[in-house]
């Protein structure tokens, strides 16, 4: 008897130890899930039914940090349609990311500027911020891309507003260190201002408008005399990925990673642009609070260009946005209180609301809009509500902006059907996130006294208009019949600002 009660012992001892290494593998994954549940709770974000589709393409890095970069994991859970990074792009990412490691990996970069070695063959590009959100943005891509293309180390000056909204999207950092002599970076030389021979360890690129000299970066012999430079630094607000299109050593690559030009930005920004976790739990907050209902959702942007304050409410504009609504059967025209007493209002079934999500500096473009949906009913009978989340009234450069901004623009990427002011900047990043042709709405300068113009027309693309292309004859002498001729189908003007380019 003994022998059998110390057989059974170590029998029952065995089974608990079985069950204990079974839980202790199990509790990790248990976290694990809850945690994700536990953010998943957002309306917007939990799309159970839908999560294999995203594993097909997963995150380019496979760093530590993505998980503390909610947004890698779930941005694609906010639009409809999954735009994914095409395959040839995905591999020249990775090869960056393996170069991005060797050359600021255990580097002194302070000493890399102050003391370049001839014989290291790393080279950087400093991304410089101007001007406001959308203008940072679309420079930032631009710059990333040029950097891609020239097998230059991307590196982001940490004084600008961008390193505290963006996740880091390499293996390793992407921020000048904190003690790095960013003087160098401010005082370095224009490329307008020196001659290419005089060119020397650190350049500065200061591409804003057709007024700078640094045109002659669209130069190919610049642009060959700059590959010898070991510090690039990208001073720009504008968007120049079309323009880059257009050069001959670029354009072969450019078109086998990016099949579908009209998503250039699109799917570049799924790598490239991704909120860090305190903007991205209010996009979700948000969202899942105002915009997570059944029913259609409309994104606009009002901004007034060309006028002495942007942010001054303009009732022409109102008149004319209404008209851009109504004509193109956005959202149905309300009816008086006569009218609805001696008319039957025909009713849709099932009765979802139409979702409007109003940005303007100016509030009272939400307002008027609102009072105009609350007061009077529709043709149709359809309910629409209108939201709106800041109203600061002047642009300011202070990061709290920064922030609402780039939680607005977002939000306005989740709409099915966007309406923007032409020449948004704010406009072009929240459409081509969403890879949306976009209502663009004439309401700019002389718009207004055109009576033959429309009150909006549909974008030809949903990528950004590049403004002040700079182009020169000297690199069409580089070009060959094939890349003219492409330039004729997927180069287009702009059709709210008649100097730019557009890849469609």
């Amino acid at each position: 008897m003994p022998f059998v009660k110390i057989f059974l012992n170590l029998k029952l001892l065995k089974v608990v130890l079985v069950v204990l290494l079974f839980t202790s593998l199990l509790v990790p994954t248990l976290v694990i899930r809850n945690l994700s549940f536990a953010h998943k709770s957002s309306k917007d974000c939990l799309r159970l039914g839908k999560r294999a589709q995203f594993v097909i393409n997963p995150p380019i890095s496979n760093s530590p940090n993505a998980r503390t970069c909610l947004s890698r994991e779930f941005q694609q859970n906010l639009w409809k349609e999954v735009h994914t990074i095409p395959a040839p792009l995905s591999k020249a990412l990775r090869e960056y990311e393996k170069m991005h490691e060797r050359c600021y990996l255990g580097r002194n970069l302070t000493q890399a500027i102050l003391h370049p070695d001839p014989r290291d063959h790393c080279r950087y590009l400093v991304h410089a911020e101007a001007d406001g959100l959308g203008n940072r943005l679309l420079t930032l891509a631009t710059a990333f891309m040029y950097s891609l293309l020239t097998n230059r180390v991307f590196l982001v000056d940490r004084r600008g507003h961008l390193s505290k909204l963006l996740c880091e999207p390499f293996n390793h950092s992407w921020l000048l260190p904190e003690d790095f002599p960013y003087h160098l970076i401010d005082k370095a030389p224009k490329l307008g201002t020196i001659n290419n021979s005089e060119l020397g360890n650190i350049v500065r690129l200061f591409l804003v408008n057709a007024e700078t000299g640094d045109q002659r970066f669209f130069c190919p012999e610049t642009r060959s005399d700059l590959e010898d430079v070991p510090w690039i630094i990208w001073a720009s607000n504008l968007y120049y990925v079309p323009r880059l299109f257009t050069f001959p050593e670029f354009w072969m690559r450019l078109t086998i990673w990016f099949p579908d030009v009209s998503l250039t930005f699109t799917q570049l920004s799924k790598y490239l642009l991704l909120p860090q976790n305190h903007v991205w739990h209010k996009i979700t907050r948000l969202r899942s609070s105002y915009l997570s209902t059944p029913g259609k959702q409309l994104g606009m942007q009002v901004r007034l260009h060309h006028r002495g304050d942007p942010a001054v409410f303009h009732r022409p504009s109102l008149e004319r946005i209404l008209q851009c609504l109504t004509e193109n059967k956005l959202l149905s025209s309300v009816v008086n209180a006569d009218f609805a007493k001696n008319n039957s209002i025909r009713y849709e079934e099932p009765k979802k609301p139409i979702k409007v999500m109003v940005t303007s500096l100016q509030v009272k473009y939400y307002e008027e809009l609102k009072n105009n949906f609350m007061n009077y009913p529709t043709a149709d009978g359809r309910l629409i509500e209108v939201h709106t989340f800041s109203s600061d009234g002047v642009q300011t450069d202070s990061l709290e902006q920064a922030v609402n901004a780039m939680v607005e623009i977002w939000l306005l990427s989740t709409s099915d059907v966007f309406v923007s002011s032409s020449c948004s900047t704010f406009g072009y990043v929240a459409q081509a996130l969403a890879g949306l042709r976009p209502y663009i709405l004439n309401i700019q300068g002389d718009d207004l006294e055109n009576c033959e113009l429309t009150a909006c027309s549909v974008g030809q693309s949903s990528d950004p208009c590049n403004h002040y292309p700079f182009f020169r004859d000297c690199e069409d002498l580089e070009k060959t019949k094939a890349h003219f001729e492409w330039e004729k189908i997927h180069i287009k003007g702009c059709q709210d600002e008649w100097e730019g380019i557009q890849l469609a």
